[in-house]
């Protein structure tokens, strides 16, 4: 019985230095594993930074050209504005001739100053189009 014994112990050390050995190379294995993709992701990351680099001072050579390009139309922008002040002046002395809205809510009176060639009078409440009158042949 004693050499039972023996032939058991000796295939449990035996046991164990394989698993001791299998644990160790797997080990490594992820040793190797983590070091190649830390070297792999900063790899990744050196060329990602290379390459935002690159398209950064690219976007800032064509930046620059844009935005010239961008002034000069927004001057002659500028030039247009200017000479859309003219009409627009024009406009607002023909609508100081406007002068009164009638204070009754369902009836709005327009007269024009300047001219009075027709009075317009609308109802609010119930009709759409506006019935004009000449100042001739308005009913008092």
């Amino acid at each position: 019985m004693g050499k039972m014994h023996q032939i058991t112990w000796v295939v449990s050390v035996h046991y164990k230095v394989v698993i001791l050995k299998v644990k160790l190379v797997w080990a490594y294995k992820r040793k190797i594993v983590k070091m190649l993709v830390i070297r792999g992701v900063s790899m990744v990351v050196k060329r990602t930074l290379n390459i935002v680099e690159k398209v950064s001072q690219v976007k800032n050579k064509y930046h620059l050209k844009i935005n010239n390009s961008v002034g000069a139309l927004n001057n002659s922008i500028v030039a247009l504005n200017n000479s859309l002040a003219a009409p627009n002046n024009s406009v607002v002395a023909l609508n100081n001739s406007v002068v009164a809205l009638a204070l009754n809510n369902k009836v709005e009176i327009v007269v024009q100053v300047n001219q009075v060639d027709q009075v317009k009078v609308r109802r609010i409440c119930c009709q759409t189009k506006p019935i004009v009158y000449s100042a001739r042949s308005m009913p008092i």
